[in-house]
């Protein structure tokens, strides 16, 4: 015989189901931020060419996690790599700015050249939705020349 309070229970938990499946197909900060320091640390254990080469390998699940990926930028603005948009390494984005004028890659060499770590705020295109969101990135200083980052997608 099912009771109130089991039908009440049950259905408490079938409604929290979608909330539970969502939270878990997004990275949180602390996931973002041990990426990077993964990222760090195979980058200044293996050197530049292996970590662009691993940063941009979409099966690298080590830098790669759900809607989490690593992107990696010399200090004068040229992309090292985008684990997200492979079109992007190369290019240097000095000047970029987000949709609301926001300049995301200054910001980020800034906070690495002068913090080592950080967090900057802008806007950016999902990667599987193409939806335009707000974003936050952990900044991480690698060495003289470089950082990596990873960024997370607010809700």
């Amino acid at each position: 015989m099912i009771t109130r309070r089991t039908l009440l229970t049950t259905t408490l938990a079938v409604a929290a189901l979608p909330a539970f499946a969502i939270e878990n197909t997004v990275g949180t900060r602390e996931e973002a931020m041990a990426m990077a320091k993964r990222a760090h640390d195979f980058y200044n254990e293996n050197g530049r060419e292996a970590a662009i080469a691993a940063f941009m390998d979409p099966a690298d699940t080590r830098f790669r996690d759900r809607d989490l990926y690593v992107w990696s930028m010399a200090f004068d603005g040229m992309m090292l790599a985008h684990g997200a948009t492979a079109a992007l390494a190369g290019k240097n984005l000095i000047t970029m700015r987000d949709v609301d004028g926001i300049p995301l890659t200054a910001n980020a060499v800034k906070v690495a050249q002068e913090s080592g770590t950080g967090w900057i705020d802008y806007k950016w295109r999902h990667p599987e939705t193409g939806e335009v969101l707000a974003k936050s990135a952990y900044v991480m200083k690698v060495n003289d020349d470089a950082f990596v980052s990873v960024g997370i997608y607010l809700p």
